[in-house]
């Protein structure tokens, strides 16, 4: 028979269905449960983010996320390079860039980067002339926000609390 469990994830409930043998549910079996959860389709994070940009600012968006930011450029697939844009490094995950026609910059949307070194790293972007704004910490994490050369919001914020 199907049988609905109640599950808490960060204190939310979700109600899941699943099949058991018997009308009897034995309420101390949670390594059942755990195999149910884990054999469902599930999300298991993020691969990248893209950002819009001009179309035909690829030099700028390279001078901007690997000459000032600092970010590794990753190749784009030959059969997706041909749309333009440019893809950049950032930790396990990537940044893309895409031109779009009539651009606008994401003044509210936006990715959060995590920085290593947090307050010289802010150091280094305004010797660049990179203007940063400081933001209220969050859980002890220190955050800052600046905007490419197109106008997209990027949020800053320190790897750990306190650092």
């Amino acid at each position: 028979m199907w049988h609905p469990y109640t599950i808490y994830v960060d204190g939310k409930s979700t109600r899941i269905w699943s099949w058991v043998k018997s009308d009897s549910l034995q309420c101390d079996n949670v390594g059942f449960l755990s195999q149910a959860l884990s054999a469902m389709p599930h999300l298991t994070g993020i691969d990248h983010v893209q950002i819009a940009m001009p179309v035909g600012a690829e030099a700028a968006a390279r001078a901007f996320y690997s000459g000032v930011l600092g970010l590794p450029e990753i190749p784009k697939p030959a059969h997706l390079a041909v749309g333009g844009g440019a893809w950049f490094a950032c930790g396990a995950l990537q940044l893309h860039l895409g031109g779009e026609a009539g651009f606008v910059g994401a003044r509210k949307a936006h990715p959060a980067l995590t920085v290593d070194g947090f307050d010289a790293y802010l150091a280094l972007l305004g010797a660049q002339g990179v203007a940063v704004t400081l933001d209220a910490a969050v859980a002890g994490r220190a955050r800052a926000t600046l905007f490419d050369p197109f106008g997209n919001r990027i949020e800053l914020i320190a790897e750990r609390p306190g650092a």
